[in-house]
């Protein structure tokens, strides 16, 4: 039995992809993060307690940060033009825009990745 891939799938060039196409890729599942070029899909659902967890914390960081630190969750991070990874909460200095897919590491303080059973690398869960 094969399996069709989606169009989307398909790099368009030979290296992989860059940073830019995860804002350009139609269709593309939430939480598509890219690494060396790789797109990475989140292979599980997240459990309930990963949530509450990551909510926890993004409400408790908000509380405490000082006025100009922003508390954003589920935004990619683009460190080069091959790895954009999304960690789960962050703290960022940049100015708000409602328009930001990404934000640039000099202006990340912080970064919070929850790691559970299932999202440990290599587990195959």
């Amino acid at each position: 039995m094969s399996t069709v891939r989606p169009e989307w799938t398909r790099p368009p060039r030979p290296e992989g992809w860059v940073a830019e196409d995860l804002d350009h890729l139609p269709d593309v599942p939430r939480h598509t993060e890219l690494v060396d070029g790789a797109l990475v899909l989140r292979r599980s659902p997240q459990r309930s307690r990963h949530g509450r967890l990551v909510t926890d914390l993004t409400v408790a960081l908000s509380e405490m940060a000082p006025d100009e630190i922003g508390i954003e969750r589920e935004m990619t991070i683009r460190l080069d033009a091959r790895n954009r990874p999304e960690p789960d909460v962050l703290a960022t200095s940049a100015e708000y825009d409602p328009d930001r897919t990404f934000f640039d590491p000099a202006d990340v303080v912080l970064v919070v990745e929850v790691v559970s059973p299932e999202s440990e690398h290599g587990t195959g869960r």
